[in-house]
């Protein structure tokens, strides 16, 4: 797995696993992300950020599978939770997909 490089500070405790991350999108960001299959999103574990495309979706959940990784590390997680944020790598603006309405 190719780790996503990001600014990341101290955790704030001990029993932290997620990195602080400074966000550059709304905290609520999961309510109009687009999670279909294939659709990548970033995952934290061991304490780092990871690319991940989206394998399923289903009820408040999404199943993702690390690139570069095999089934065996896929993992469920949950849509609100703080182990998955939108892509930081992305053209424009990370936080706009396609299909999205737009104002101008």
């Amino acid at each position: 797995m190719e780790s996503v490089s990001q600014s990341v500070s101290a955790p704030t405790s001990e029993a932290s696993q997620t990195p602080q991350v400074q966000q550059t999108y709304p905290s609520n960001w999961w309510e109009t992300f687009d999670f279909r299959e294939g659709i990548s999103c970033e995952a934290c574990a061991d304490n780092e950020w990871w690319e991940v495309n989206v394998r399923r979706c289903e009820n408040s959940k999404v199943l993702v599978r690390y690139v570069g990784a095999t089934d065996d590390d896929d993992e469920w997680l949950d849509i609100d939770g703080d182990r998955i944020r939108p892509p930081a790598k992305a053209a424009g603006n990370r936080f706009f997909q396609i299909g999205n309405p737009v104002r101008v």
